[in-house]
Order: C-alpha cells, then sequence, then structure tokens
C-alpha cells in the first residue's frame, strides 16, 4: 500500500553538489530550513518553489538545488551563480513540475550545502500539502489519459446574459478501463451552472470515460462574482477542476488547464457578462 507524504513531510532535497556521499552528514545550522509549495501563478505554468527559508543569524548562498524522491521520474533540479538569503528572509527557487510514479514507495530526506561548505541534513516542510496533491492530480490525469483523451475544443458564448458552454471532445484511446467523472467545481472567477441556469459552487457530473465514452463533454460556466480586479490580477481562474472517483473515500480533484484561446473567450464572456 502506497504510504502518501502528510503535509509537514520532508523530501529528498539536495542543494549544491554532495561531495563525499558516505561521509556522515553534519546536523543543520540552526535557523536553516525548506518549504515546498507552489504560488497562484506557477500553476498553469507547471511550476513550483524550493523555498530556502534562513532564519540564522547571518546570510547563506545557495548555487544549486536539488529535489529528487523516488515518487518522481526524474530528479527536480535549479542551478544559478549563486543567490543570497539574507539572515531572517526567504528566498524562492522556480523549478519546473516532476512527473510523478503512481506506484512509487515515498522516502524523503533533505540536506543543503551553503557558502562551499559541506551538505547538512535540513528540515523540509510542505505546509499547503503540495506534494501529495501532485500526486494525487497527475495520477488521475494518467488514469484518464490511458483511456481517453480529452481536449478542449470551444467556449459557445451567448447572445445574452446566458451562461457560457465549454466543450470538451472526449476520443477513446481504444484501452479497457474507464474513470468516471463525477463533478465539477467553481474557479476564482467562473463558477458552473446546472440544467436550471443558476450558478452552484459544485455541479455533479456522471460521464464515464471509456472506451464507450460520449463524444463530448459540455459544461455551463456564469461568473462567479462580478470583479473587475479579480479579471485583471486572474491566475487561476480558467484552470477547471473536476472531481474523479478514484474508489476512494473523497474525489480527486483533476485541474484542466485551458489553451490560451479558450482562456481568452472566457475573460471577454466575463467582461461582457458583468459590464467591465
Amino acid at each position: 500500500m502506497r504510504r502518501r507524504l502528510p503535509g509537514s513531510a520532508a523530501v529528498a532535497l539536495v542543494l549544491a553538489a554532495l561531495a563525499g556521499c558516505g561521509a556522515p552528514v553534519p546536523p543543520a545550522p540552526a535557523g536553516l530550513s525548506v518549504v515546498v509549495y507552489q504560488p497562484r501563478p506557477d500553476v498553469a505554468a507547471g511550476r513550483f518553489a524550493i523555498q530556502v527559508v534562513n532564519d540564522g543569524a547571518a546570510p547563506v548562498s545557495v548555487t544549486e538545488a536539488r529535489l529528487s524522491s523516488p515518487d518522481f521520474d526524474s530528479e527536480v533540479a535549479w542551478t544559478g551563480d549563486g543567490s543570497s538569503v539574507l539572515a531572517g528572509r526567504r528566498l524562492d527557487l522556480r523549478v519546473d513540475v516532476p512527473a510523478v510514479r503512481c506506484d512509487a514507495e515515498t522516502q524523503a530526506t533533505a540536506f543543503l550545502a551553503t557558502d562551499g561548505g559541506d551538505p547538512v541534513e535540513v528540515p523540509v516542510s510542505d505546509p499547503y500539502g503540495f506534494l501529495p496533491r501532485l500526486h494525487a492530480e497527475q495520477c488521475v490525469g494518467q488514469a484518464i489519459a490511458e483511456v481517453v483523451t480529452v481536449t478542449p475544443r470551444e467556449v459557445i458564448l451567448p447572445a445574452g446574459r446566458e451562461p457560457a458552454i465549454l466543450v470538451l471532445d472526449l476520443t477513446p484511446t481504444g484501452a479497457a478501463g474507464a474513470v468516471r467523472v463525477v463533478g465539477v467545481r467553481g474557479t476564482t472567477l467562473l463558477e458552473p451552472a446546472g440544467d436550471d441556469g443558476v450558478a452552484v459552487p459544485e455541479l455533479p457530473l456522471d460521464v464515464e470515460l471509456s472506451a464507450t465514452a460520449p463524444a463530448e463533454l459540455r459544461v455551463a460556466f456564469l461568473p462567479n462574482r462580478c470583479d473587475s480586479h479579480a479579471l485583471a490580477e486572474d491566475k487561476v481562474g480558467t484552470i477547471i477542476p473536476f472531481l474523479v472517483d478514484r474508489g476512494s473515500e473523497e474525489p480527486v480533484r483533476w485541474m484542466l488547464v485551458l489553451p490560451d484561446d479558450l482562456r481568452g473567450a472566457f475573460s471577454d464572456y466575463y467582461a461582457a457578462y458583468c459590464d467591465l
């Protein structure tokens, strides 16, 4: 049985080269730690942050970061010319989100080397549960891709103040198996609407993705509020969170990132609907 990472679990992190890997690793200097999380602007870009935290009394310099785990298909690496983390400050090192191994067992260790010194063991935290969420969302995405290719086709814009319709093409791959989509949730900009045209935070669905899947899936959306600032500062408002039944106690969220033309269509619809 797979052991999931808790929100505060460590992951294998190497900052700078790990010379003398067989040698005993000294304890970390007081005040040094690492946080992993995903800032909102990085969601659509497929990136996240390795955040170096320096609660010590002196600045430290980081030249290379490596994040590794049996859960990842490949090691995550960051390199630079030397980034200083001042005392009492934090530094985000942006890296690409790795692909995960859905059957991997997670083991966790963390190391940090600064100012040309030897690597030392460093505590690592995941306060927002990014790593278990990454694992769950990628694995449900892989399960969907095995049986059906989901392609966002268009956003059908209404003539008046009616919902806009997101149309997804569903193309079976021919593989055996099925995945059931049981719902869709709203975003910072949009809320799904039922057949009555009323927006709700979460709309139940019952769509089986399989070799006999329907040719398309249509979901209606309305603005969840009219806010020009929300539209201007939007980062995740057109990333659609579907809910998938994977046999667990709670459905697993699957985030569908729309292409730029459909994102633009929804933004135009939001502005027109709200008279912005």
